[in-house]
């Protein structure tokens, strides 16, 4: 799985891909450090990642903004949201504004991160296919005037 991991922080980014290479190995993981940096790459290899960790409150911006850019470009990738804060309402808006998945950032969550991925990219390409393919409807009535 080829991962975009936007983390404005470089010591908890290198801490993490390390954490990553040791325990999945299989998760190739690229960091950017800059939203802006991440929105460059998306434009132009969007087809090489299959999902995208953001932070929801980077240092330089709004993560949420990126998230909501892969989907208004219809982007075929998942999204997971890292966030700081740990209350529902967070979760929902964050899940409600696109994200395939949202982490809270807590003691041992790193380790999380493999089977968060593969469940939001199953749930991804699950609603991805479940929109491109169309829905046939058989109404019966007895009643002409109904139909």
């Amino acid at each position: 799985m080829n991962i975009l991991y936007v983390e404005s922080d470089r010591v908890e980014s290198t801490r993490v891909c390390e954490q990553l290479s040791a325990e999945a190995p299989y998760l190739q993981v690229t960091p950017v450090y800059k939203l802006k940096d991440a929105l460059r790459r998306l434009e132009r290899d969007h087809e090489m990642f299959d999902l995208v960790v953001v932070s929801a409150a980077p240092q330089d911006g709004d993560g949420v903004g990126l998230l909501t850019r892969v989907r208004d470009e219809d982007w075929p990738v998942a999204v997971v949201v890292l966030s700081d804060a740990a209350d529902e309402r967070t979760v929902v808006s964050l899940l409600r504004a696109g994200a395939d998945d949202c982490i809270i950032k807590r003691e041992g969550y790193v380790s999380r991160f493999p089977a968060t991925f593969e469940g939001a990219l199953a749930r991804f390409h699950g609603a991805r296919a479940r929109r491109e393919r169309p829905l046939h409807v058989l109404y019966v009535d007895d009643s002409e005037l109904d139909i």
